[in-house]
Parts: structure tokens; C-alpha cells; sequence
């Protein structure tokens, strides 16, 4: 049996060598094995399909409870009625009234990130928006997520921004090398204490955020005041439903940490791999900045929800980087019965990994599937391809509740950045390998030039 390889960015070349060979042979799903542990992973639309269309097939898999130490049994992770309760609670907060809201702030927070950009300008020196662009998304989590200025823009080494950042390495590290299994051995590495200090920087500032807005918001309530729907931070929403859902301290952690680690690693990552698609494509950003151009002119205004409608081409340029390079490479389930998927029956207790960087790979569905092509997002594209070879939110009653706000914060992020600047680079789009931790992460970082447009 062939050893699966360790190292994130191997790992990432190993599924796609597997996956070509399986193709070539006519099949539809892969299978790798890590320690006794069995992973399934479907390369075709169609296989996909039994899974993530599943009411009931909905558990996570085991690698998920090295996280559930620091998100415990939130969204993500949790399961049957407790999952089903807790989407129909939270989905309202998504709704399209409040993601306007937040826009204003992927506005304030992008339209920093690229004043910050200014001393870089005409350099000719190479900058890695990588970190930067991390930074700039968890400041916006934190103000939408909770409502605080956390300023990581400002102050990047904060030990809660590190920790942030800490915890999806040691996570991979230890879900991928199964004699860190054993308890003695994680603490005799070091991980053990390293994992244990990490969750008491991140359960704890949360904890305090949490508490301190729990009392503010009672000594509004005790004063007759609300807070302004428009403008309330996903923890505000989950106070107003506190009561009404019987929603304790815990519960209330678990879903604003699940947010916090959901909406920023994930953004972080959708955006800087569509920088490094603009910079080693010159041509297409030109065409997209000549689309930002005839939208906003040679203005400073602020980005508004009615922009972001506007601009397809971004958008499809967009979709097009989550593509080659999908933020969330794999998620996982573990099933409760035998599933047939594809040709194969694949046996209960199996993991089944919904993995969007396998899936958009198919040569079968995208003929060049290497070579970035926004045009693989046009209506017509779309319509001859099945509904489930493009998932980078995932699909089915499981998808990502986020993805919108996802979306508008990528596009407001990457209007201000090409507006301001042009990417250069004098790597290509494939010098910079993926790797696969919790999101998927650029070898290189994003190392490009920046170029004033006025």
C-alpha cells in the first residue's frame, strides 16, 4: 500500500495522481487509507451526488474532533436534531438585509487594507499580500462576528491572531500522522501543551468578548434600547435569540467561534489566490479592472451591495480561483449505512471526503482543467456541466450557510485592491503549489509587485 504523504502540499499532488489514474480507468471514486482509517473520495459529479444530497448521511467525520476542542458542538460540527435546529436558528442571520450591513464593513476594513498597501507602491520590491490579506479578514470577522475592533491590520502579532493561525497546523499535523494518536506520544512531542495553550488564547478572548457584550446588551435591554438591526454583529443577533431559543453561554461560543474560524481562514484564502490568478494573468486583470474602471471611474466612494450585483466578470473571475484553488480543499462525513456511490458500495463507517480540489480537477469536465479561464463560468458553461463538479461551498442541506458573505466580502476586497493597484509577478499560476490544512494554503504566499493605477 502506498504511503500517503504527510506534507500538506504532497498530499495535494498525490490525491490529483490518483484521481487521473482512477479516471483513466473509468472510475468514479478513490480510496486512501491513513493509519486504519478508511477515506472515500468521489472524483465525478454524479458520485457526489448520494452524499451530499443525504438527509441523513450528515455526521462529520473524526478528523473534525480535534476541532471540536476549540468550536465544541456548533454548526459545523454538530449533528442530527441539534444541527437542524441550530441552521434553521442561524440561517436569518444570513439573510440578505443583514449581509448589507456588512458590507460597510468589508468596505472600511478593504479600503485600510490597501491605504496600508500605499508604502509598497513603485517599489519594484515583491510583497506577499498573503498575511496581510489574513489580517484584514479577521478584522472583519471580528467586527461582524462580535463586534469588536480588533485592528490585527495594526498590530498583526497579537497573541489571538497567532493563535488563530497555530491551531489549523496543529490540527493537520495531528489528524494526518496516526501514531500522534496515542496521548502520550502528542504530549511527549510537545503538541499536546502547544494545543492546550493555543485554545486557552482563543477560547479565552472569545469568552471575554462574549461576556462583556452579554452585559451591555442587558443594560440596553434594561433601558429600553436595541441595538440598530442594520448593523448588528453576528453575537448580537445570537443575544437577541438567546431567550427565545434557550441558548446558554456555551452555545454561544460554539457559534461565534465556529463562525470566526469559518469566515476568515476561508476568505483570507479565496482572496489571495484570486490576487495571485490576477497577477500571473495580466490580461484578464485588465479586463477586470476595465470593468471595476466603468463602474466607479477615477472615485474614491465607498463599495456598496448594488456594485458587487454589478460586476459579473469579477464575480466569474472569482469562482473561477475557488476553482483551481477551492479555500475549503475537503470536508469529511462519516457514514451510518452502506452508500452506493458511483459503480462501488462504499461500507458504513467509512469517511466519505467531499473534496472541491479533487472534483474541479476532472479533465472529463474541465478539458484544460489546469489553465485559469473565467469563461468556464458562463451561463452556458455551467448549464453542460453536472450541478455538483464546482462545490467550493460544498452542496446538498450541508453547503456552507456562509457563502454569501463570503462572496461579497472577496468581491468588495478585490475591488479596492484593483482599483488602487496593478499585480505583477514573475512567477506563473502553477509555480505556487496548494497545500491542504484547514484551508488551502499557497506555498509561496502571494508574492507580487504593486503598481499605482492613478
Amino acid at each position: 500500500m502506498t504511503q500517503v504523504p504527510t506534507d500538506p502540499f504532497d498530499f495535494i499532488d498525490y490525491l490529483q495522481i490518483l484521481k487521473d489514474k482512477a479516471l483513466e480507468a473509468g472510475e468514479e471514486v478513490i480510496r486512501i487509507f491513513i493509519g486504519t482509517k478508511m477515506y472515500v473520495i468521489p472524483i465525478t459529479g454524479e458520485a457526489l451526488k448520494p452524499i451530499v444530497e443525504s438527509n441523513t448521511e450528515l455526521k462529520k467525520g473524526v478528523d473534525y474532533d480535534f476541532f471540536e476542542k476549540w468550536l465544541g458542538l456548533g454548526l459545523l460540527i454538530s449533528t442530527d436534531d441539534k444541527w437542524r435546529y441550530r441552521r434553521k436558528m442561524l440561517t436569518p442571520s444570513f439573510h440578505f438585509n443583514m449581509l448589507e450591513g456588512f458590507v460597510e464593513i468589508f468596505d472600511r476594513e478593504s479600503r485600510i487594507f490597501v491605504n496600508l498597501l500605499e508604502k509598497h507602491a513603485n517599489t519594484g520590491e515583491m510583497v506577499d499580500l498573503s498575511p496581510r490579506i489574513k489580517n484584514a479578514a479577521l478584522d472583519i470577522i471580528c467586527a461582524t462576528a462580535m463586534g469588536i475592533d480588533l485592528n490585527a491590520q495594526g498590530d498583526p502579532h497579537q497573541p489571538y491572531v497567532e493563535s488563530v493561525e497555530k491551531f489549523s497546523v496543529i490540527g493537520w499535523t495531528y489528524n494526518m500522522n496516526p501514531a500522534y494518536w496515542v496521548e502520550t506520544i502528542w504530549y511527549l512531542f510537545g503538541y499536546g501543551f502547544e494545543t492546550e495553550r493555543t485554545l486557552k488564547v482563543l477560547k479565552g478572548f472569545t469568552h471575554k468578548v462574549i461576556k462583556e457584550r452579554a452585559e451591555a446588551f442587558d443594560d440596553m435591554k434594561k433601558n429600553g434600547q436595541t441595538f440598530e438591526k442594520k448593523r448588528l454583529a453576528f453575537l448580537d443577533m445570537l443575544l437577541n435569540m438567546k431567550d427565545e431559543n434557550q441558548l446558554t453561554f456555551e452555545d454561544i461560543r460554539e457559534e461565534v467561534d465556529t463562525f470566526m474560524f469559518e469566515g476568515h481562514d476561508t476568505t483570507s484564502s479565496g482572496i489571495s489566490w484570486t490576487c495571485w490568478c490576477m497577477a500571473t494573468h495580466p490580461e484578464i486583470q485588465e479586463l477586470v479592472y476595465k470593468e471595476i474602471y466603468d463602474r466607479f471611474g477615477d472615485s474614491d466612494r465607498e463599495v456598496t451591495l448594488e456594485d458587487l450585483k454589478e460586476l459579473k466578470y469579477l464575480e466569474r473571475c472569482l469562482k473561477e480561483a475557488m476553482r483551481l484553488f477551492p479555500p475549503v480543499p475537503m470536508v469529511q462525513r462519516v457514514l451510518r449505512e452502506d452508500l452506493k456511490m458511483g459503480n462501488k458500495i462504499v461500507p458504513k463507517n467509512a469517511m466519505v471526503v467531499i473534496a472541491p480540489i479533487v472534483l474541479h480537477h476532472n479533465k472529463n469536465v474541465f478539458p484544460d482543467s489546469m489553465t485559469y479561464n473565467p469563461d468556464n463560468f458562463l451561463s452556458e458553461k455551467i448549464s453542460e456541466r453536472h450541478s455538483y463538479s464546482y462545490v467550493p461551498f460544498s452542496a446538498g442541506p450541508r453547503n456552507c450557510i456562509g457563502q454569501k458573505f463570503a462572496m461579497y466580502e472577496e468581491l468588495t476586497m478585490m475591488i479596492w485592491i484593483l482599483r488602487r493597484y496593478k499585480l505583477s509577478t514573475t512567477y506563473k499560476v502553477h509555480d505556487n503549489r496548494p497545500g491542504n490544512e484547514a484551508i488551502l494554503r499557497p506555498k509561496l504566499g502571494i508574492p507580487v509587485k504593486l503598481e499605482r493605477r492613478n
